[in-house]
């Protein structure tokens, strides 16, 4: 538990440096880092992009950016998961009026 508050205070700063609020992390963990996806809403375009964060071993920011998942609308809850060495999201999109399962082809940027 002390490590994923840690990880979660990580994150907290780096929302900080944003003009945006973020919400509920979704992690996933890559050989020894962590990567955070989460919901970014943006106040001035009131819209929620994903971004992402990646942890090293010593949970210190590797790199971080906005997840290109070809969707314009607005987009939430990034449930991420592995199956078969693959990686896959399905965001909340509900402006699409449908389920979105992404297959990462560039983890964690696309």
């Amino acid at each position: 538990m002390d490590l994923l508050i840690n990880q979660y205070i990580h994150i907290q700063k780096y929302r900080l440096r944003k003009a945006a609020f973020g919400l509920i992390p979704f992690i996933l963990n890559t050989t020894q880092d962590v990567t955070y996806f989460f919901e970014s809403l943006n106040y001035k375009e009131n819209i929620g992009r994903i971004e992402w964060i990646e942890l090293n071993e010593n949970r210190q920011i590797i790199d971080t950016g906005s997840a290109d998942l070809g969707i314009s609308t607005h987009l939430s809850f990034p449930n991420v998961f592995e199956h078969k060495g693959a990686v896959y999201m399905i965001p909340e999109a509900a402006d699409t009026y449908c389920i979105n399962l992404l297959k990462a082809v560039d983890f964690p940027r696309k």
